[in-house]
């Protein structure tokens, strides 16, 4: 009998990157509420300190799931600082909108998704100026909402400034700012996307900074040429200049 064909390179992607989460979920699971609220501390600590985070103007930030990072206290102190919070909504099977939420007191009422992130209900959208004039409806064409009629909510592009910081979750990630997802595509996609929109736009790159536990600093991720690389990686233990630009700020 002839042997079996050797895997394609996008098969042998696919499993390493499942056995990578598989590895990374136990150890997450393992850890105690203690450990991730010390985790989460040290990284806010180490955040703060970047002087990326602290010339930030717009940040967008993730919601935590339960298992990662707490990013509720880092959050606040972005409120604090003046800057402009923005937070996902997931509005499409691979489609990621941006939101601007006004201060702390308003993520607390946020209805958690299935998997346990609080997530933004979706507002009263009326297209003005640089807004896409049917986000809510094509969500393939979704890049910013104008948001009226709600006192908690502005646009990105009605007085808010500009995204020039991108707080990035993950499975897992290397010293070379790789990173490996969930697997469903969000973020690749919003990454690659917001990215575009500034060079459109002949704005700076927003700095990429992803934060994550201990045991999701590993040696090295396997990645596909669509997964987009972060410039810092903040763990408990520190900070980690990732990308060329990241290093050239030392």
């Amino acid at each position: 009998m002839a042997a079996s064909a050797a895997p394609s390179a996008v098969t042998a992607l696919r499993a390493a990157k499942k056995e990578l989460r598989t590895r990374i979920g136990a150890a997450l699971a393992a850890l105690n509420t203690h450990a991730i609220a010390s985790g989460s501390q040290a990284v806010r600590e180490h955040a703060n300190a970047l002087p990326v985070v602290a010339r930030s103007k717009g940040v967008f930030a993730f919601l935590s799931m339960p298992d990662e990072v707490q990013t509720y206290d880092l959050v606040a102190d972005m409120f604090a600082a003046g800057r402009c919070v923005y937070v996902p909504k997931v509005i499409g099977r691979r489609s990621m909108g941006v939101l601007r939420v006004d201060s702390a007191a308003s993520l607390a009422g946020f209805e958690k998704s299935k998997w346990g992130i609080p997530e933004p209900p979706i507002p009263t959208v009326e297209p003005s100026g640089d807004a896409v004039s049917a986000a809510m409806a094509d969500a393939e064409d979704f890049d910013w909402t104008t948001v009226k009629g709600e006192a908690a909510w502005a646009a990105a592009g009605s007085g808010g400034a500009p995204v020039d910081l991108v707080l990035v979750p993950g499975v897992a990630f290397d010293k070379s700012g790789r990173r490996c997802g969930h697997g469903r595509g969000y973020y690749d996609t919003f990454l690659e996307r917001i990215c575009a929109l500034h060079e459109a736009k002949s704005l700076p790159r927003p700095w990429l900074v992803a934060l994550c536990l201990t045991p999701q600093l590993v040696d090295e991720v396997p990645t596909g040429h669509y997964d987009v690389p972060v410039d810092y990686v903040v763990s408990p233990s520190g900070v980690i200049a990732a990308s060329e630009r990241a290093r050239a700020e030392a």
